[in-house]
């Protein structure tokens, strides 16, 4: 077995002896969260951009600042999910529920962008009968459930414990709605 600091002749540490890159972590789920964490954020910046009728700038640190949150708050959830569901990786879960997020906020801009979203929050204001800040967590609700069938359909599909992960999807959805009622409508 190598301690790591046997070397090849190019500088390498000298892998042979102990079966390859085995036992060397992988960067490739590493640079790929970061990446998630950052499309979340960017997403989110631009979101509250379009919410705020151009207030918010993408140099703005303090939104990015607050973009990490909802990341934040789903990579806990996920912790408690992987906790309840063993055999699906923790990394899979995180992954999974912050590109629902990002799917959530593509959405929420896409609608806002096409003029969707206000024709979708005024028919559920009036089908329902509720108010402009119920009917808007109404139409986050519909983003974040198709989000959520997007992303989570395949991975809870083929979990062993099911309804531990469609319960984990669904407080991730809840989360999410909230998360979107709070950071989005308000500005």
């Amino acid at each position: 077995m190598t301690d790591g600091l046997t070397m090849t002749a190019e500088g390498r540490p000298d892998l042979k002896e102990d079966g390859g890159r085995r036992n060397l972590p992988s960067l490739g789920p590493a640079i790929l969260q970061t990446g998630l964490v950052v499309a979340a954020c960017a997403l989110f910046v631009i979101a509250k951009s379009i919410a705020t009728g151009g207030r918010v700038h993408i140099d703005d640190v303090e939104y990015w600042i607050v973009g990490v949150v909802p990341v934040a708050l789903l990579y806990g959830l996920s912790l408690l999910v992987a906790r309840a569901a063993p055999k699906t990786g923790r990394d899979a879960i995180a992954k999974r529920l912050i590109a629902t997020w990002i799917v959530t906020l593509i959405l929420f801009c896409i609608s806002k962008d096409l003029h969707v979203y206000e024709g979708l929050r005024d028919t559920v204001e009036t089908v329902a009968k509720i108010g402009r800040s119920a009917a808007e967590a109404g139409v986050a609700l519909l983003f974040a459930a198709l989000a959520s069938m997007i992303t989570m359909t395949k991975l809870i599909a083929g979990a062993g414990d099911r309804l531990r992960l469609a319960l984990g999807a669904l407080a991730a959805i809840i989360l999410m709605v909230v998360m979107a009622s709070l950071l989005l409508s308000l500005h």
